[in-house]
């Protein structure tokens, strides 16, 4: 019994469903967010709690992660979020940027849906828009909060 939930863990398109994720903060830079736990549900094929989209990229170790670049219209930070659905490691990078650099961004995030279970030219498209923001991103993030998620009970 045991083997089911060590192959649906290294699935990377499996659900897990919700979980608890709680900083870890030797692995952390935190300057100005909170370190509170933070709760995702996490559906198939990297859809976050029912309306958020993942996209998925290998990380080199044969395993996959997931990414998605938000941009916010009344913040001045991009956040860079990240799950590994084999590890159960969640991590936001944040870039807190100028006025400028957060026109840059919303310009080439332009517009972005809000919904999972996109089609492979969506999620390509996607891809190709968390891309373009990262290429005006400082090279170094403000902060970064890495987090391990368990499963919620």
């Amino acid at each position: 019994m045991s083997a089911l939930p060590k192959t649906r863990i290294s699935t990377p398109d499996a659900a897990l469903g919700k979980l608890i994720c709680t900083l870890i903060p030797e692995r952390s830079r935190i300057t100005i967010s909170s370190s509170d736990d933070v709760s995702i549900d996490w559906g198939a094929k990297g859809c976050v709690n029912g309306k958020t989209q993942y996209v998925g990229a290998q990380n080199g170790n044969g395993g996959g992660r997931f990414d998605r670049v938000l941009v916010p219209d009344d913040e001045q930070t991009v956040s860079v979020l990240s799950f590994d659905p084999a590890t159960r490691v969640y991590s936001n990078t944040r870039y807190l940027l100028s006025a400028a650099g957060m026109t840059a961004a919303r310009t080439a995030r332009g517009v972005v849906p809000n919904v999972c279970n996109m089609d492979d030219a969506a999620l390509g498209r996607l891809a190709g828009q968390q891309a373009a923001i990262r290429a005006v991103l400082p090279p170094l993030p403000n902060e970064k909060l890495v987090y391990s998620c368990q499963s919620a009970k």
